[in-house]
């Protein structure tokens, strides 16, 4: 089912599948990536553990018969994905984890600006881009995905309250230092006035 390029972006969803969970940004069956590669969409399976994915574990959406083909039931997320590929065509990958500190620190806002605006890091000026936060809604809903996906528009993460993150990018790892940047700036901004 994989061919030519398309290997590569498949090769790299397991990559950052396994990073994600190395580093703690998600739990061993928590998150989800995709990666649009010519007329398919590849996802992540669902109730498989991110940490041992294998190539025959993914899922494949054909974009033209609206159908999912492979051997493993799609992500629950899949339609925060399909959307974002609906909404903003320069997307090629959707990168979703479940970041800790980057949740942590909007809890400790007690106003509604952005604590992510104006970090001066060097993480923040070069890989973090411009960051959003949604409202939260429940996962896995039509929701959830319409808002992350009109965000995309002019975000390049979208943070979700008592959730997780989203980060878009060209190419799964591309997407997932993104939120490595997150938690970075997040740790920054939880420390900094510490002694």
């Amino acid at each position: 089912m994989i061919r030519d390029s398309c290997e590569t972006m498949a090769d790299e969803i397991i990559e950052a599948s396994r990073l994600l969970v190395s580093h703690g940004l998600n739990t061993l069956s928590s998150g989800n990536i995709s990666a649009k590669c010519k007329d398919w969409i590849i996802l992540t399976p669902s109730g498989i553990g991110k940490h041992s994915l294998k190539r025959k574990d993914l899922v494949f959406y054909d974009v033209g018969r609206n159908i999912f083909l492979g051997y493993k039931k799609q992500t629950t997320e899949y339609k925060l994905h399909l959307e974002v590929y609906r909404t903003n065509n320069n997307v090629n990958s959707v990168v979703h984890a479940h970041n800790p500190l980057s949740l942590a620190i909007l809890e400790k806002v007690n106003d509604k600006s952005n604590p992510f605006e104006k970090v001066s890091l060097v993480e923040a000026e070069y890989v973090l881009g411009r960051v959003c936060i949604s409202h939260p809604h429940p996962p896995g809903t039509l929701e959830l995905a319409e808002s992350v996906a009109s965000l995309s528009k002019d975000c390049d993460i979208v943070v979700i309250p008592r959730h997780g993150a989203v980060s878009f990018d060209k190419s799964p790892l591309l997407a997932t230092e993104r939120l490595f940047a997150l938690e970075y700036v997040a740790y920054f901004l939880l420390n900094k006035n510490k002694h």
